[in-house]
């Protein structure tokens, strides 16, 4: 068996989403690489990561980023923050925090991740995929935010 460091080419996975379309790299060494094709007026889940931390870079377009930091969701402590990203911004979110990404206008978003796993739990969506309740500030937050 060698004790020499490799180089390898790799594929990407497609998958069509309700919001647009996701095309997935991994590495294979505990990252992975993601871009999103978002369609105008469409969002992401508003979710949390257990597992991964995520940089989101919107390469093209303009998007909205609802993000608030940890303690929201463990002590229903904090605010949910609201951004616009465009070209060549980017939402840092660490694990735990919970997140969401709107199209203005058609976006492209590449999505840098440090965990293959995913242990994502979804807050809210508008596509009637599961979502799981949290605290009574969160879902006050769901309700103003979003109406549900």
């Amino acid at each position: 068996m060698s004790n020499f460091k490799c180089a390898w080419v790799t594929k990407s996975s497609a998958n069509d989403k309700p919001w647009g379309t996701e095309t997935a790299w991994t590495g294979g060494f505990g990252s992975s690489v993601k871009t999103l094709s978002l369609k105008s007026g469409e969002r992401t889940s508003f979710k949390i990561n257990l597992n991964k931390d995520e940089m989101l870079i919107c390469g093209t377009g303009k998007l909205i980023a609802y993000f608030a930091d940890e303690e929201l969701v463990k002590n229903g402590v904090g605010e949910l923050s609201v951004e616009t990203l465009t070209a060549g911004c980017a939402l840092i979110v660490q694990s735990g925090c919970p997140y969401r990404i709107e199209a203005v206008e058609d976006s492209s978003v590449l999505e840098i991740s440090s965990q293959l796993q995913n242990g994502t739990i979804r807050l809210h969506d508008d596509y009637g995929r599961k979502t799981d309740y949290v605290n009574d500030k969160l879902a006050e937050i769901i309700s103003e935010m979003w109406g549900d």
